[in-house]
């Protein structure tokens, strides 16, 4: 009975150790599996930052680029407006300088000219024709009137009748 005994005890020992083992395997298993799972994702990071998956932080600076192309687009484009404007403006001021002068003279464009805002670069006067050369801003105008009609002569050509009246039948 002593050898039963010592046989139960040892079997009682061998199973204790053998279950220490298995928990200290799966203990063991437990954090091998966390130090392998931290590896995994580590491996992961890196493969994702190796093959350029990331895109952390990627959004800012692009929408800092949209931000300063759209604002060099609208400078451009309002820097082309103004010129526009200034061109036509110029081009009005210079079709008003030169009717004016084409009918009262040189002192008329000049005062046409800078009534539309304009500065008269240049008038020049010959047989039939007035032409003048203004500026605005940068922008420069030449225009051309023609002489001939009188000042009667061109206020009854635009008169509803034509500048004809009816006297009797």
């Amino acid at each position: 009975m002593k050898v039963r005994a010592q046989a139960d005890r040892s079997e009682a020992e061998n199973g204790d150790e053998a279950r220490d083992e298995t928990r200290g395997v799966a203990g063991r298993r437990r954090g091998a599996r966390s130090t392998d799972c931290r590896a995994e994702r580590a491996g992961a990071d890196r493969s994702e930052a190796e093959s350029g998956d990331t895109e952390k932080g990627q959004v800012t600076p692009l929408i800092a680029l949209a931000i300063v192309l759209v604002g060099g687009m609208a400078l451009v484009i309002g820097h082309i407006g103004g010129m526009l404007v200034a061109h036509a403006q110029a081009r009005a001021a210079a079709d008003a300088a030169a009717l004016a002068g084409a009918l009262d003279g040189p002192a008329a464009a000049a005062e046409a000219a800078v009534a539309n805002g304009a500065r008269l670069l240049e008038v020049r006067v010959d047989e039939t024709d007035t032409e003048v050369k203004v500026q605005v801003g940068d922008a420069i105008a030449l225009a051309r009137a023609r002489r001939g009609l009188s000042r009667v002569a061109a206020a009854s050509a635009f008169s509803p009748s034509g500048g004809q009246t009816t006297n009797g039948p």
